[in-house]
């Protein structure tokens, strides 16, 4: 984790400290931070022992393999998610600060989601949703701060039980491999070139969710 992912967990670090305003909080030593942050990890820890919440957030997954059971218990989260907005856009429109934050929020959405959202290996890991997300949880009222340091706990579940997995998934190693000339791939780049039907070779393609093809690969 440290030789392949510790500088981008580092920025990951500093972008929530600053968007977060976590310079203007009394800091995250203390028991209501530190406990969220502990529930918000047991609860992520349950997709490994609940049987329907053992599926991805992606296209592929959401059309052809959620179980009805995993519908309601995301209908139920964007919910409370909703909830939540309503209290922070209420919050931010009486204080007058309404602005600044859209302004944020848009910025952030254009330079880290937006971009990567137009790959078919898209893949919305939950330690880049709660990094993503509890940035900009960061108003001055308890059920705000309560709210990031729910989505904290989530990154820090995600990065230490998967490792910070790219939201490309093989696309992104791919590319650096391929860009690389990594001598272990050169196999496969001659297979693309000349792939037939009858090679044992399967060629990477992305999952297609409107047709649930490509099932024998799974991010």
């Amino acid at each position: 984790m440290i030789i392949y992912d510790g500088q981008h967990i580092l920025v990951d670090t500093m972008f929530f400290f600053v968007i977060g305003r976590l310079y203007n909080q009394r800091g995250v030593d203390h028991v209501a931070w530190l406990g969220m942050m502990m529930i918000s990890g047991l609860f992520t820890c349950l997709e490994t022992v609940v049987p329907f919440l053992q599926y991805a957030v992606t296209l592929y997954s959401m059309h052809c393999l959620w179980p009805i059971e995993l519908w309601f218990f995301a209908i139920t989260i964007i919910a409370l998610c909703g909830i939540v907005v309503f209290l922070h856009v209420k919050h931010l429109w009486l204080s007058g600060q309404i602005g600044t934050k859209a302004f944020e929020m848009i910025l952030t959405v254009l330079v880290f989601l937006l971009p990567p959202l137009t790959s078919p290996y898209f893949h919305f890991h939950h330690w880049f949703a709660g990094w993503l997300v509890g940035m900009h949880c960061n108003l001055d009222v308890w059920w705000s701060r309560f709210t990031m340091a729910w989505c904290w706990g989530a990154y820090i579940n995600g990065i230490a039980v998967y490792g910070r997995d790219p939201i490309l998934t093989c696309a992104y190693s791919f590319y650096y491999s391929y860009s690389l000339r990594c001598p272990y791939l050169q196999c496969y780049v001659d297979e693309m070139r000349n792939h037939t039907e009858d090679s044992t070779i399967h060629i990477m393609q992305a999952q297609d969710w409107r047709n649930c093809t490509v099932t024998d690969y799974t991010p």
